[in-house]
């Protein structure tokens, strides 16, 4: 998934059972701050989002008016994050997939500097980052739920999953079949049967799998706790908490 190794390895600082970060506010701010948020800010300010609440076209709505910000504290993002995975392997579940994303994303940021028509393909991809943000966040909540109030952790809960689902399983699939719609359309308009940018096609399906591979692993468990007997069900639940920090 597409989490920052280094956003991991401050969450488990920060919540760990350490004096000067004792509490779950300390650890969220630290989170805030220093991970995804920046990222997340910087995309939120290239939309109209009037534009996008009324359902127009993304490229409608997109104004790029911060793009090369967008771009560039992306590009950092990806770089610090591979990097770290490389030289502490240890510090995430699966650090060969992680590579292999990191590697197809940074390739997959060249297309908006040579299709500039399309660079809001950049900030529509990039709302996952709001999806990362929950991940770490729950883990943050799971891991001092102690501390936190139960209506808070069914927030931040149905935050994640709802993320999840609207950014992963629907607007990467969509993203997909936008770039197909547009492939088919460029052979229609030229007789040209191939075009440098449908390289970036492959490249945003192996994300989609990737998608639905994560998607899997995540509800799968959840699936079979719901068609568990009540006795099943009991022990699962006693069991779960202990694992939502090494887990997704």
């Amino acid at each position: 998934m597409m989490v920052s190794s280094l956003s991991l390895s401050l969450f488990y600082f920060a919540s760990g059972d350490r004096s000067s970060l004792t509490t779950p506010l300390l650890a969220c701010f630290a989170l805030l701050f220093a991970t995804q948020l920046p990222l997340i800010i910087v995309n939120f300010y290239n939309w109209q989002v009037d534009k996008v609440i009324q359902g127009h076209f993304p490229g409608d709505a997109w104004t790029g008016q911060y793009f090369w910000e967008l771009w560039g504290v992306t590009a950092l993002y990806f770089l610090a994050d591979l990097v770290w995975v490389v030289r502490v392997p240890i510090c995430v579940k699966s650090p060969g997939v992680i590579i292999k994303h990191h590697v197809f994303a940074i390739a997959y940021m060249s297309a908006p500097i040579v299709y500039s028509e399309h660079r809001w393909f950049l900030g529509a991809c990039l709302t996952v980052e709001a999806n990362t943000w929950f991940l770490i966040l729950r883990r943050v909540v799971y891991k001092r739920h102690t501390y936190v109030p139960e209506f808070v952790q069914k927030l931040v809960d149905a935050l994640f999953y709802t993320t999840w689902i609207v950014v992963r399983l629907f607007i990467y699939p969509a993203i997909l079949a936008i770039f197909l719609s547009m492939a088919v359309q460029a052979v229609k308009d030229t007789g040209i049967y191939w075009h440098n940018a449908m390289m970036f096609i492959p490249v945003h399906a192996f994300l989609c799998l990737l998608n639905l591979k994560w998607s899997y692993d995540l509800f799968q468990p959840i699936v079979a706790k719901w068609i568990m007997s009540p006795r099943e069900r009991a022990a699962a639940a006693a069991a779960g908490r202990s694992s939502v920090s090494s887990g997704l």
